[in-house]
């Protein structure tokens, strides 16, 4: 039985004593002073706001000629400042088209330290035509949100949720992840179509758009345009081989309302997370 329980008009819950709230720890942005161009498998260790040194295939053509195809374009930044009992969720605004992105966390060797450390990667791909000289102009205003699972702030004012336990869910002194709908489908050996694989939907009553990817069919893009979200499946090879073979897979994707955020103090250039 819950102690405490607040419901919308949806009768959704979307706060109770026992489920804890994701808040923003860490608000992005890059600018040109540190944009590089890197080949992402030989790049040195550290942060870096870089492009691809090779072009990709035209992800809803296929096409790889001269002005079709598609410069990629990743950040990364490592995580040196998380608690081990901590986890990140990643929401970004694309001020652009972006026909595909994905968000994921790896590790990199430091040299300096001799150990191996996890970054935050963000790759997207950017349309046909958008290269080096304007990418900077076109995404100067991409921000990256970092939610944090951990409630350490200490405050003396405002409303205070903890659990049964004692622990922390919730203070009305932070900024939280405002979930507007969550996107989730799973899919068999027996979806054979690419039209299987393809939605959209736009978000027209949502002031500033926060996307989180969370996970895809093999092939299947998640992309951006405005306030309207796309899944499709790439015009490649793969794409063929992975319908006729038939796998198993799941998308999921989380779509967050980012107006009530211009407050938060935003990190530009921030080297470490």
């Amino acid at each position: 039985m819950h102690m405490f329980e607040v419901v919308n008009d949806n009768n959704k819950v979307v706060l109770d004593d026992t489920q804890k709230c994701m808040h923003l720890k860490y608000l992005l942005k890059y600018t040109k002073s540190n944009f590089v161009t890197l080949n992402r498998w030989t790049s040195p260790y550290g942060a870096y706001f870089s492009k691809f040194k090779n072009p990709a295939q035209n992800l809803y053509t296929g096409s790889l000629d001269r002005g079709q195809v598609m410069q990629r374009v990743f950040i990364k930044v490592p995580i040196t400042k998380r608690d081990k009992d901590e986890f990140y969720l990643y929401s970004i605004h694309f001020p652009h088209e972006v026909p595909s992105f994905s968000t994921s966390e790896t590790c990199e060797y430091d040299s300096n330290r001799n150990v191996f450390q996890p970054l935050f990667l963000l790759t997207m791909y950017l349309p046909a035509g958008v290269f080096l000289d304007n990418i900077l102009n076109r995404y100067a205003s991409l921000e990256v949100y970092v939610y944090s699972s951990k409630l350490d702030r200490k405050t003396n004012f405002g409303l205070e949720i903890f659990d049964k336990d004692r622990n922390k869910l919730f203070s009305s002194s932070l900024y939280y992840m405002r979930v507007c709908d969550v996107k989730d489908a799973y899919y068999t050996v027996n979806n054979k179509n690419a039209q299987d694989f393809y939605t959209q939907t736009s978000y027209n009553g949502i002031k500033k758009i926060g996307l989180t990817r969370i996970n895809s069919w093999r092939t299947q893009e998640i992309a951006i345009n405005g306030n309207t979200v796309t899944t499709y499946l790439s015009n490649s090879q793969n794409t063929q081989l992975s319908l006729n073979h038939g796998f198993d897979g799941h998308m999921m994707y989380i779509v967050s309302e980012l107006e009530g955020h211009q407050d938060f103090p935003v990190s530009v250039d921030l080297g470490e997370i």
